[in-house]
């Protein structure tokens, strides 16, 4: 999800009716108990550009990712696609 600072409204910003779809490929169903998450921020002036990550692929900061756990477990069924 992406938002931009300079164009965006409050109502975009209402994240409750954010719809979204989970998948995986692996062979068998499995039980989703969260969802972990980070964020990317860039601010731009001009052509400069600064920013950091908080994915666990970039370099480290204060910040950190989240978690999210789930009032209950969520089966995922393997997405099938065709070969």
């Amino acid at each position: 999800m992406e938002f931009d600072m300079n164009t965006m409204k409050k109502e975009d910003l209402d994240l409750q009716n954010l719809s979204y779809e989970l998948r995986h490929k692996h062979g068998k169903t499995t039980v989703v108990h969260g969802l972990g998450t980070y964020f990317t921020v860039k601010f731009r002036s001009g052509l400069k550009e600064v920013g950091f990550s908080t994915s666990p692929y970039a370099p480290r900061t204060h910040w950190a990712q989240t978690v999210f756990f789930f009032r209950n477990d969520v089966a995922m069924k393997p997405v099938i696609t065709p070969s």
